[in-house]
Parts: structure tokens; C-alpha cells; sequence
């Protein structure tokens, strides 16, 4: 049964890939401004102009990453993808 030993672990890995993580930008390690952690859980948010919503034009908008604290939920916005290490 190493076949099925092997798919479990490869489970296990892709669970880590999109779970919390650490994160770098611009060469350093990002932690939490509030309490200091380096976990963190990743999204992207998008950045509505008013002019774009108006025409329902909202979806040509640019998008941020955003990065929430694992533990005390502060988020930082970065305008480019912060690299998951």
C-alpha cells in the first residue's frame, strides 16, 4: 500500500499550499504589525473607483492582495502579490 501512503501525503501537502502561510514582499518576511505573528491567510480584494461603478464597470478594476493575521485578524493590502514562502 505505498501507492496509498503517497496520494495521503500528497493530500496533506496541497491542504498546507492553501491553508495559512508565510508570506515576503520586497525581500522580507512579512509579520503582523499588531502582534507579530507571520501567519497568515491570503485573498485579493478589488479596488472600486467610484467612475467604474457608476458604468457597472467594476469588474475592469484592479485587484490587491490582502493578507489577515492568523492571529489577531489586523489585514494588511499589498498592490502586488506578496511571494508565499
Amino acid at each position: 500500500m505505498p501507492t496509498m501512503r503517497k496520494v495521503a501525503n500528497a493530500f496533506k501537502l496541497a491542504a498546507k499550499a492553501f491553508g495559512p502561510g508565510e508570506y515576503a514582499a520586497a525581500g522580507k518576511v512579512i509579520a503582523c504589525p499588531h502582534c507579530g505573528e507571520r501567519a497568515f491567510e491570503a485573498g485579493e480584494a478589488q479596488l472600486n473607483k467610484a467612475l467604474s461603478t457608476f458604468f457597472k464597470l467594476d469588474w475592469l478594476d484592479e485587484t490587491a492582495t490582502v493578507l489577515a493575521c492568523t492571529h489577531c485578524s489586523q489585514i494588511l493590502w499589498f498592490g502586488k502579490k506578496p511571494a508565499r514562502r
